[in-house]
């Protein structure tokens, strides 16, 4: 059964089979007579053959088997036509062929394809012949489906020529592709379609015209991919033909296809730039760029599809074309609107995550396996956007430390640094924008992320760089005024309100910047005081102090840099601030410590020369040029510093001469001299200190310079004062005992270690001083024994001896000072010690030596008068006053000297009357008289010395006082008893000869040249004594003749 719709009114004339109009309310066979509407709808048994007649009597056939498409109704001729197609339709109801014997029909029973649907048809011949696809055995059929639109061409006029046009999609997925084509045939006309595959396969189908000249028909079977022609070929019943031809291309393969690795399907790729850290709201307004990078096989033409999955499962798609010219390889930009995203009524999306995926369909209709999705997320919540208080926006905070003073030449050559504190709800990875708005109103932006690892309430550094500033061709931006402000925009590109704006000022001149000569830079000036002579380790423990002379344009608050580059050449700043009311042409102290010249640890910097140079910034940051330099050198050896035995320090050596006994007061008058010996490594210019403790506790320094051309081991005097030992007012100092130390500190300040303390007394009172009656002061006494008749030669030549008793108060080791005056007026001083043990009242001798009396080169000192004195000094200096004056007569000229003939000496004269004939016993027992004529020169009270040279050599002196009254020429009697002769114990000397001389001593002690000689023997033996019998004395023998007989008076 098929279905046909009756193309115009008709009216049925003859019908061979079954067939049913169908209506609403239901089906009715149709016979012939029935009147049919243009519109209605037969159902149609297999093998019924419909004759109808129009309105105009025009007959139409409708075979429902076979259809040999007609363009027009067959239009009999009166009785000739009918009787031809009634003979044919007798024929078919016989069950006969009608074409049988038709010359020109083909063969019947073709074996070609059905489409099992309907179609109208007309005979394709008059009613002089037929054509063989009338046939019955023919089982092609095709599918019209048509409507009443497309009856309207079934009114069209018989035996136009015939013609046809065919069309397939030009690129096509479906590889059995549709072919559909018009013509102005009638529909049941039968087309002749010829493919060829890109294969080169034939394929050749019939399909029939439908309703309205339209045919449709799809590839009976799969065609290979690439280009493909259709042929198409329709005659109509005069035997015109017509062909059309076009070509398509099927493609199978979607986009990516097998083309990744291994043969897997490569997937687009997607990128969405503003979705890396969420999508905010500026980002949605023009909406979000999706970059898509289509697979390999994607050609311009295809479509994109981007799926957007939201929050709420829902999803949408959106489409774009791959542009012309595109290439492979690079990005296809789609844009997803926020209505895209969900949005409605211009209102933003829900904030939340969405999934991206996208496809491409090329232009055959293949679609690519999808991308791997992306997820985003829609963030339209802005940083502080309702932080603030009540709910207002939070503002970010701005900070420029380098501005709180204008913003210089150095902040600004490596940029100025912005600190922004960002309000809540930044996150790290947020970026942070600094308006910068110039003096002439341009702005620029400057842009920085917030940190990894950052957490709120801490600041963020941006640095603006002077091109941001308007600098230009790296030259330094405008000096003025400038304005900062500064947002944040998050990951989604949300962006805070702006921060306060903070006002900035630009200042690039420096201090002392062309105020010099001929407008050169002004340095600063830089003196060291300490540096002098080097810096040791006490300048050091408190620091370096260096003086700084700021140049003009210096402001207090200005920043004072001290450079210090050590030996190694590492250097290290130290800063200082110009004081509040620094005045300019004045210096600022700046202290540079040991850990500033490169100490470590609390120990102190190397020895080494160092370089200082200094610099002002002022408050923009803007520097002076640096001052000249300065070297230093760090010494912290002091003298001596381990130069002692096994490294230890070596000491000063002290040593105060006069303070053996201790001070006195004649000693303190010009000073207590100290002799100091510095130890190793003291130079010249070196300080030498004497520190004296007093008694209570209290010190004094007293220093003096090592002396230049000085050399090691040699004493250094430094004389300490009254004052210094703690007189005032020209007083002495207070008696007591004193410490003295010392210490030699080289010219870098460099202090030794403390010399070995002594101790020294202070003793201002004299011997004697207020020990005398009343108070007074007791004087020596003196004697001179040698003097009372004048000093002699023989005297002076083992000196005058002078007895002192000293006063009280004086003690052994006291010095007793013995002063001759001469005749001429100079003086000598003879001193010696008060020997140990020496007591109180006892006399202590001083010898005064012929030089001591003026005698030069081993000569007698000048005759004369002389006049000694004494004192008594004690061990600490103080003298006694001085004893009353003694006077002495020096007189070296013997008696006889010089008075002899032709000056010769005088000698005196001996002469012994008992000696002539020998001396004996008798003479000897009242002694022998020797006689002593004095020489010239000899007065009364001179001494006669008569010296006894006995036999055995030994010599006996006689003296003898040449007496009152005496005068010159006579002899004066000296008495030699036998003991001077060598007798002993009342026995008489030894006989045997003797030799007598006599001398004069004067009163001076000056003795005579010595008399001659004068030979004289002692016999005491009486002849006959023991020369008798038995050694008895031998007797005389005395005969007297003339006795013999009386002695007469003649006799």
């Amino acid at each position: 059964m098929s279905e046909v719709r009756i193309p115009a009114n008709l009216k049925t004339i003859k019908i061979n089979g079954l067939a049913s109009l169908i209506s609403p309310q239901g089906k009715s066979d149709i016979t012939a007579g029935d009147q049919l509407n243009r519109g209605d709808i037969l159902e149609v048994a297999e093998n019924t053959l419909i004759e109808f007649e129009d309105d105009n009597g025009k007959h139409f056939f409708y075979n429902s088997n076979d259809v040999d498409a007609l363009k027009n109704l067959t239009n009999t001729d009166e009785n000739q036509n009918v009787d031809d197609i009634s003979a044919i339709i007798r024929s078919i109801e016989l069950g006969l062929d009608p074409t049988q014997n038709e010359e020109n029909a083909t063969s019947a029973g073709q074996n070609l394809s059905s489409s099992g649907t309907h179609g109208f048809f007309t005979l394709s011949r008059s009613a002089n012949e037929t054509i063989a696809t009338a046939g019955f055995d023919t089982s092609e059929y095709t599918s019209l489906n048509g409507s009443a639109d497309q009856l309207a061409n079934e009114d069209a006029p018989l035996f136009d020529n015939p013609s046809i046009d065919i069309s397939v999609e030009s690129k096509t997925n479906d590889n059995t592709p549709t072919i559909n084509g018009t013509t102005n045939l009638l529909p049941g006309t039968s087309v002749q379609l010829t493919i060829t595959d890109a294969n080169g396969i034939v394929l050749i189908i019939n399909t029939i015209v439908q309703i309205g000249g339209s045919f449709t028909v799809d590839a009976p079977q799969a065609l290979a991919d690439g280009t493909f022609s259709v042929v198409a070929l329709i005659s109509d019943n005069q035997g015109n033909t017509a062909t059309s031809s076009t070509n398509g291309i099927v493609d199978t393969i979607a986009p990516g296809e097998g083309t990744g690795p291994n043969g897997t399907d490569e997937l687009p790729l997607v990128e969405i730039p503003e979705a890396s850290g969420g999508v905010g709201e500026d980002e949605l307004t023009d909406g979000v760029g999706v970059l898509v990078n289509p697979p390999t096989g994607t050609e311009p033409g295809d479509t994109i599809t981007v799926t957007i999955t939201q929050p709420d499962g829902s999803s949408t798609d959106v489409t774009t074309t791959v542009p012309d010219g595109w290439t492979g390889g690079t990005s296809v930009p789609v844009t997803v609107s926020p209505e895209d995203l969900g949005g409605e009524n211009n209102e933003l999306p829900d904030e939340g995550d969405y999934t991206i995926t996208t496809t491409v369909t090329d232009s055959a209709g293949n679609t690519s396996s999808p991308s791997d999705p992306i997820d985003i997320t829609v963030d339209t919540t802005a940083p502080g956007e309702g932080t603030g208080p009540n709910g207002t926006d939070e503002l970010p905070l701005v900070e420029i430390p380098e501005a709180s003073g204008g913003v210089g030449e150095d902040e600004l050559t490596d940029g100025v640094e912005v600190l922004v504190t960002p309000p809540t709800g930044t996150e790290p990875g947020d970026t942070i924008t600094v308006a910068v708005t110039q003096p002439d109103g341009s702005s620029t932006d400057v842009t920085a992320t917030v940190p990894d690892g950052w957490t709120g309430g801490n600041p963020v550094p941006v640095t603006v760089s002077p091109e941001d500033l308007g600098g230009e061709n790296g030259e330094l931006p405008d000096e003025g005024d400038y304005t900062i402000t500064t947002t944040v925009t998050d990951s989604a590109g949300n962006t805070s309100s702006p921060s306060d704006p903070i006002d900035i000022t630009v200042d690039t001149t420096a201090p002392g910047e062309g105020t010099g000569p001929n407008g050169t830079d002004e340095l600063p000036l830089v003196e060291i005081p300490e540096a002098s002579g080097g810096v040791g380790e006490d300048e050091l423990t408190d620091g370096v102090e260096v003086l700084v002379t700021p140049p003009t344009g210096t402001e207090p608050g200005d920043t004072i840099t001290v450079a210090v580059t050590q030996p190694d050449g590492s250097s290290t700043d130290v800063t200082a601030t110009v004081p509040d009311g620094w005045t300019g042409g004045n210096p600022v102290p700046v202290t540079v410590s040991p850990e500033d010249l490169g100490g470590e640890n609390g120990e102190l910097p190397d020895e080494g020369d160092y370089t200082i140079t200094t610099t002002v910034t002022d408050s923009a940051g803007n520097t002076s040029s640096p001052s000249d330099p300065i070297d230093i050198t760090v010494d912290t050896t002091a003298p001596g510093e381990g130069t002692g035995p096994n490294g230890t320090d070596e000491l000063p050596l002290v040593e105060i001469p006069e303070a053996s006994g201790g001070v006195g007061e004649d000693e303190l008058t010009d000073g207590v001299e100290v002799l100091v010996t510095p130890p190793t490594g003291t130079e010249p210019g070196d300080t030498i200190t004497v520190t004296v403790t007093q008694p209570d506790g209290s010190s004094a320094d007293v220093t003096t310079t090592v002396p230049d051309g000085w050399t090691g081991g040699t004493s250094v005097p430094v004389t300490v004062s009254p004052e210094d030992l703690g007189g005032e007012n020209g007083e002495l100092p207070d008696e007591g005992d004193y410490t003295i130390t010392t210490t030699v500190t080289d010219s870098a300040g460099n202090t030794s270690s403390p010399s070995e303390s002594i101790e020294i007394t202070i003793d201002t009172s004299a011997p004697g001083e207020g020990t005398g009656p009343n108070g007074t002061d007791e004087l020596p006494l003196v004697e001179v024994p040698e003097a009372s008749g004048g000093v002699g030669e023989d005297e002076l030549t083992d000196g005058v001896e002078v007895l002192v008793t000293p006063t009280t108060g004086t003690e052994p080791g006291d010095t007793i000072t013995v002063t001759v005056t001469q005749p001429g007026g100079s003086s000598t001083d003879v001193t010696t010690t008060v020997p140990d043990g020496w007591t109180s009242g006892t006399s202590v001798p001083v010898n005064v030596s012929p030089e001591d009396l003026g005698g030069e080169n081993g000569e007698l000192p000048d005759e004369g008068d002389y006049t000694i004195t004494t004192t008594v000094t004690d061990s600490a200096g103080n003298t006694s006053s001085p004893s009353e004056s003694v006077e002495i007569t020096i007189d070296t000229t013997a008696p006889g000297e010089g008075t002899g003939p032709n000056g010769t000496d005088e000698l005196p004269l001996v002469e012994i009357p008992e000696a002539s004939g020998g001396v004996g016993e008798n003479e000897l027992n009242d002694g022998v008289e020797v006689l002593v004529t004095p020489p010239t020169g000899t007065e009364p009270g001179d001494t006669i010395t008569v010296t006894v040279t006995q036999p055995d050599g030994s010599t006996t002196d006689v003296t003898t006082t040449v007496p009152d009254g005496w005068t010159g020429g006579t002899s004066v009697p000296v008495t030699v008893s036998p003991e001077d002769l060598g007798g002993s114990k009342g026995e008489l000397p030894d006989e045997g000869d003797y030799t007598l001389t006599a001398t004069v001593t004067d009163s001076a002690g000056n003795t005579s040249s010595p008399s001659e000689a004068s030979n004289f023997t002692v016999d005491t033996t009486a002849p006959g004594e023991g020369t008798g019998a038995g050694g008895a004395d031998e007797v005389p023998l005395v005969a007297i003749p003339e006795a013999a007989d009386g002695v007469n008076k003649d006799e």
